[in-house]
Parts: structure tokens; sequence; C-alpha cells
């Protein structure tokens, strides 16, 4: 688990640092926001799967949590770049602009709320299990 997180984290870096370059260089900037919205997507999950890995299997309710969130994220930085320009005036989503709303609903909100209550919820087998807990308390 750990050395696929790892690859996907050097992908995604790779993909966030092209994107850059071809932005600064001024060669293709239409494919730019699509390796920058790969790259950081990619990132992201591998820095979530390095940080739950863990001597033991990840419980179903984060492995959940964790697809939930990265699709979300994914569905967040995809969408508005398949969506047409935004125009002034209509049509509005909580006040602002198609593709802002679904960008902050998906990238911020979503994860928002699953990313803790997962956590929560998977704590006691992932984080700190108990025979853990009480080496901890032990040792004080």
């Amino acid at each position: 688990m750990q050395r696929a997180g790892i690859l996907l984290l050097v992908v995604g870096l790779l993909a966030v640092a092209a994107a850059y370059l071809v932005t600064l260089v001024g060669v293709a900037s239409d494919i730019a926001p699509w390796w920058l919205a790969s790259g950081t997507v990619a990132v992201f999950a591998s820095l979530a799967t390095l940080g739950a890995a863990h001597r033991v299997r990840p419980t179903p309710i984060l492995k959940a949590t964790l697809v939930i969130s990265f699709a979300c994220l994914a569905a967040g930085f995809f969408i508005p770049l398949l969506l047409p320009p935004p125009t002034i005036g209509p049509p509005l989503l909580f006040g602002l602009p198609r593709q802002t709303a679904l960008l902050v609903i998906l990238v911020y909100v979503v994860p928002l709320i699953v990313m803790p209550i997962g956590y929560g919820l998977a704590f006691d087998r992932e984080v700190l299990p108990p025979d853990e807990f009480e080496k901890l308390r032990e040792s004080r």
C-alpha cells in the first residue's frame, strides 16, 4: 500500500509540475488545467493513502470514506472543466456560478462532512487501537 501511495504521489507531483511548466512556457494551455486537476487529485489521494497505511488492514468505513472523498474531489475538479464558461447572470447555484458552486460543494463541503465522520468511526481500530492505548497509558 505504501509503494502504491508513493508512486501515486510522484505521478501527481509530476503532473502538477508539467501543468505549471506548460503554462509558463505557453505551449499547450488547453491541457494544463486537466494535468493540474489530475495531479492535485492524485497528490491528495496518495497522501491520504499513505496516512491511512497502518499495520492492520484499513476498515471498510475508512476505505469508503476515502473513496467518497476523493470521488467528490475528482468530480469537483473535473466537472467544472467540462462545463461551458460561465456567463453573467443566471443560472446560479447557491448564488454562485455553477462551476464555482460545484467546486465548493464537491471539493470542500462533502469531504468536510464525510472525512470527520469516517475518521471518528474508524479511530479505535485505525489510529489508536485499544492495546496501543493501554501501552500509552502504562508508559505515563
